[in-house]
């Protein structure tokens, strides 16, 4: 087993959809709320305006402006890029340095990302019993910080070397207050997605914020491949820029109300997320665990895709509160 695991499960779950077979996607960090009309409408509403054309590479300006404002930056330290993925990607093949660390358990794309960059991949172990929380960063080059985290929900602190990517893809669905500090733009950048916050994954859209050197190098490599991002989906996000931090309260709410439910309903033992959309058990073994939930109609993700966590599985709280609740009850019997 290996980082792959993660999108084997995903493309088994399809076959298994396509064949009329029931199954809850709890393997999957998905939101499964409808978006909002108004951002419905406003695709729309830029679709008829003709905005069908190329954008600028490095976005639209009324979404950058609004970005800019929101992180309080200027527009040149903001790219608009194709899903945070793809940010992070490129990130990795154009950064100095031949190794890259990240807190384990990891999102199982940085590994393979590495992997394909040939850039050195170094994992830094927490553990459970230490609420996992990094003790001592392992040198590496670039680092790769995803606070809050997955699959664990924990807010992870960044090493006080090297330079760092911070993954803040969760960050707007921090349960609590969320500190408020100026971002740091030397030795690090800042990596977004639309994809959680909003719950717009199929949109693809992300963002990265970092000092402008880097925004323009990142520039170049996106007219050198992807050209730049639909001009209609970002005008309709900077249309409905005033709506985002209710969506994402809105989000935030189903996945509290869905981690109470987990609470409730599972035995195994978990160290309580601090942001969405996972819990990360203690399930003895979680490939056998990811079987059997898989015959009972539960999709859910073994930990060593997530680095060496046999033990443990990773189950996604993001779907409706109705869903999850099936799929819990599904789970109870093994949890």
């Amino acid at each position: 087993m290996s980082s792959s695991i993660l999108y084997k499960i995903s493309e088994e779950v399809y076959k298994k959809r396509a064949r009329g077979e029931h199954i809850i996607e709890m393997n999957v960090g998905e939101v499964k709320m409808k978006p909002p009309k108004e951002i419905v409408e406003a695709v729309k509403e830029r679709l008829k305006e003709g905005k069908v054309g190329y954008s600028p590479f490095k976005g639209e300006a009324p979404l950058i402006e609004k970005l800019a404002e929101k992180h309080d930056v200027d527009i040149d330290n903001v790219l608009i890029t194709p899903g945070s993925k793809f940010a992070l990607y490129a990130l990795l093949k154009l950064l100095e340095g031949k190794s890259v660390g990240a807190a384990a358990p990891y999102w199982s794309a940085y590994e393979l990302i590495a992997k394909e960059v040939r850039k050195e991949y170094i994992p830094t172990p927490t553990h459970f019993e230490d609420k996992w929380k990094v003790k001592e960063w392992r040198d590496a080059d670039i680092y790769i910080v995803n606070s809050p985290s997955n699959p664990t929900g924990q807010i992870v602190n960044g090493p006080e070397n090297g330079f760092i990517i911070w993954d803040k893809a969760y960050e707007d669905l921090i349960i609590g207050e969320k500190a408020k500090k100026k971002l740091a733009l030397e030795n690090s950048v800042h990596v977004y997605s639309f994809s959680k916050s909003l719950g717009l994954a199929g949109f693809r859209i992300g963002y990265v914020i970092g000092d402008k050197d880097l925004i323009s190098m990142l520039g170049n490599f996106m007219k050198l491949t992807v050209t730049s991002v639909p001009g209609f989906l970002q005008l309709a996000l900077a249309d409905t820029y005033e709506l985002w931090p209710s969506i994402s309260e809105a989000i935030k709410k189903n996945f509290i109300e869905n981690l109470t439910a987990a609470k409730e309903l599972l035995s195994c033992p978990f160290i309580e997320p601090q942001a969405g959309f996972y819990i990360f058990p203690k399930v003895g073994n979680g490939a056998d665990f990811a079987i059997k939930a898989l015959n009972k109609g539960v999709a859910v993700v073994p930990g060593e895709a997530f680095g060496p966590y046999s033990e443990f599985v990773r189950i996604s709280l993001a779907g409706s509160n109705d869903e999850v609740r099936e799929g819990l009850a599904g789970l109870k019997e093994l949890c």
